[in-house]
């Protein structure tokens, strides 16, 4: 099974829903997340998702997430 490197976009009233998802599938890996909401950067992504961290800081700088190279 190929994993898919993706960088999940916003955490608000659909990002919020999709997110637990996404964690949940074996051929997602997040490597980045993207939030509008300058209160979250430095969040882990897990935490905003509700739960255990990840290891993937939430950031707003869209240049840093496209030098990812998420798929």
């Amino acid at each position: 099974m190929r994993t898919y490197r993706i960088v999940h976009w916003g955490t608000g009233n659909v990002g919020s829903l999709v997110l637990p998802t996404i964690l949940d599938r074996a051929d997602f890996q997040v490597v980045g997340q993207y939030v509008h909401n300058l209160e979250k950067v430095g969040r882990d992504t897990g935490e905003l998702a509700g739960r255990a961290p990840i290891g993937v800081k939430a950031t707003h700088d869209i240049d840093a997430l496209i030098a990812l190279k998420p798929d």
